[in-house]
């Protein structure tokens, strides 16, 4: 089961800016981060994603038959996310309505209350 994101991410940089370093570079992070996270997601996927050299990263036939699903998985994640945000801006909207009607509440009450004068 993936568990953590980042090798996701990296190994979809790694195909889309053609390359570790550039991967990097994008996502700011080092060039051994990138190589371990696609290191990782091999690892749990129990695939080999990407052939590397001393000069080159090529795809594997089983990384670019993949890629397809890794690219569904993070468009549904990216979904997810922006849900979880518009439900966490209406709530804090709701909150704020509620504590607003409480204290127009509590101005109405104190208006109508008869003072008692010694």
């Amino acid at each position: 089961m993936i568990t953590n994101l980042a090798p996701l991410r990296s190994f979809l940089a790694v195909v889309r800016h053609g390359g570790m370093s550039r991967a990097a570079r994008r996502l700011s992070y080092s060039r051994s981060t990138v190589s371990l996270h696609v290191r990782q997601l091999e690892k749990q996927l129990q695939v080999r994603l990407i052939n590397r050299s001393n000069t080159d990263e090529l795809l594997t036939r089983e990384g670019a038959a993949l890629v397809p699903e890794v690219e569904r998985s993070q468009e549904a994640i990216g979904n997810l996310e922006d849900k979880a945000a518009e439900l966490a801006a209406e709530n804090a909207a709701a909150e704020a309505r509620e504590s607003e009607d409480a204290a127009s509440d509590d101005r109405d009450q104190d208006d109508t209350d008869p003072e008692v004068v010694a």
